[in-house]
C-alpha cells in the first residue's frame, strides 16, 4: 500500500541487509527461498524491465556484485529509485538484534522505521498456515532446516523440549528484538502500527503513517495507496520470478479490508496438544502493543 504513494518505492523482500557483504548473501541466502525479491528489484529498477528475459541478465548482474558490500548494491537500487525513497520490509531483518543495530550504522542514523504489528493469535494461525504448506510442497529435511534457520518465519518454533510447534515463540523473539532494538534510537525514529488497524481503516492509517514520513496524504494519493494490486511488484510470476513476499498477497493482491478483530490473549490455543495459552512474556509484550 505504502508503495503505490508517486514518493515511496517499496521493494518486495530483498533480505539484502541480513548480510554485510554479497558473497555472504549468496553464501547464506541464495537458494531459491531469500534471493526471488533481490533479482525482481534488480530487474525493476536496474534493468527497468520485468521479464523472464531480464531475469538471467539480473542474476549476472548481482553475480558481478560478489565482492562488494550488500550497503553498495542497495544505494546503487536507492539511486536508481530517485527520487523515491526505498521502503524495504523484510522480516529476516528482526531475526537478530545486531543485525538491526549494524544497518542502523551503515545510514548513520538516518534511517525510519515502521514496526508493524500483528496479534499473536491470528499471527499463530497465519504462521502455521504457511507452514503447512510449506511442509506440503517441500522435502521433509528442507522443512527442518527452516525450523532451525535464523532468517526463516519459523525459526524457533519448534519447543526443543517437548517438539511442539508453537509459533507463539516466534512472535515474541521478533519482537522482543524489535522493541529491544527501538528502545536504543529515537523515538521520533520510529513509528508502530497494528496491522488490524491497517485493515479497518486503512486510509485513517495511511494519514497518520504518512504525516509521521512528512509526506502529502492528499485523496488521490490515498485512493491510489488503496490498490496494492497496482504496486509495480505484484506479479512476480510474470517477471520469471518466486514469491517474494506473503504468499496469499502474491495469489490474489488486493486490499483485503474487514472489521477490527477480537482475538483474545486468554484462553487455551489450538494449537497446544496440552491446551495451554499465551505465556506471560508475550501476554505482557501484546498488552504494550494495545491487544487484549
Amino acid at each position: 500500500m505504502l508503495g503505490r504513494h508517486p514518493l515511496l518505492c517499496s521493494l518486495p523482500e530483498t533480505c539484502l541487509l541480513t548480510r554485510e557483504s554479497m558473497a555472504e548473501y549468496a553464501r547464506d541466502l541464495n537458494a531459491g527461498l531469500f534471493d526471488a525479491g533481490l533479482i525482481y528489484a534488480v530487474q525493476d529498477l536496474v534493468l527497468e524491465e520485468q521479464s523472464e528475459r531480464t531475469r538471467k541478465r539480473a542474476i549476472e548482474w548481482l553475480a558481478l556484485r560478489r565482492n562488494e558490500t550488500t550497503l553498495s548494491v542497495f544505494d546503487e537500487m536507492r539511486r536508481q529509485a530517485s527520487p523515491r525513497t526505498i521502503l524495504e520490509k523484510s522480516p529476516a531483518m528482526t531475526s537478530d538484534v545486531a543485525v538491526l543495530r549494524r544497518i542502523d550504522h551503515v545510514f548513520v542514523g538516518r534511517a525510519r522505521y515502521i514496526h508493524l504489528t500483528r496479534h499473536p493469535l491470528s499471527y499463530g494461525t497465519s504462521l502455521l498456515d504457511t507452514l503447512k504448506t510449506r511442509i506440503d510442497s517441500i522435502r521433509p529435511t528442507v522443512a527442518l532446516r527452516e525450523l532451525q534457520q535464523p532468517d526463516s518465519l519459523f525459526f524457533d518454533a519448534m519447543d526443543p523440549e517437548t517438539g511442539v510447534i508453537d509459533p507463539q515463540r516466534c512472535w515474541l523473539r521478533r519482537h522482543t528484538n524489535i522493541d529491544t532494538f527501538l528502545s536504543q534510537i529515537n523515538a521520533d525514529r520510529y513509528i508502530r502500527v497494528r496491522g488490524e488497524d491497517f485493515l479497518a481503516t486503512p486510509s485513517l492509517t495511511l494519514k497518520r503513517v504518512l504525516a509521521w514520513l512528512r509526506l502529502p496524504s492528499d485523496s488521490s494519493y490515498l485512493d491510489e495507496m488503496l490498490h496494492p494490486e497496482r504496486w509495480r511488484f505484484s506479479n512476480p510470476r510474470a517477471a520469471g520470478n518466486g514469491i517474494a513476499g506473503d504468499r496469499k498477497f502474491f495469489a490474489n493482491p488486493r486490499l483485503r479490508m474487514r472489521e477490527a478483530r477480537r482475538d483474545s490473549l486468554e484462553g487455551p490455543l489450538r494449537w497446544r496438544w496440552d491446551h495451554r495459552g499465551f505465556n506471560e512474556a508475550v501476554k505482557r509484550l501484546a498488552t504494550s502493543y494495545g491487544y487484549r
